[in-house]
């Protein structure tokens, strides 16, 4: 969805729940396929950048969950 999109129809409920889904399903890819990649895991500063990111995306997470 396009920022010209989401201007021209109203938002509900719905784009709540689907931006929600949508930050699970990147937040759990990151970790599966990235954070938790072993080639990331060896090397101290991609786990330290990968860890803050991992936890942006869980922090936006949560963010869209608090918001009604």
């Amino acid at each position: 969805m396009t920022s010209d999109q989401v201007s021209a129809e109203p938002l509900d409920a719905f784009h709540r729940h689907e931006a929600l889904h949508t930050a699970h399903i990147v937040a759990e890819m990151f970790d599966r396929y990235v954070a938790d990649h072993p080639f990331v895991g060896t090397d101290p500063e991609l786990k330290d950048a990968a860890s803050r990111l991992s936890a942006g995306l869980h922090g936006l997470y949560q963010a869209i969950a608090s918001k009604e």
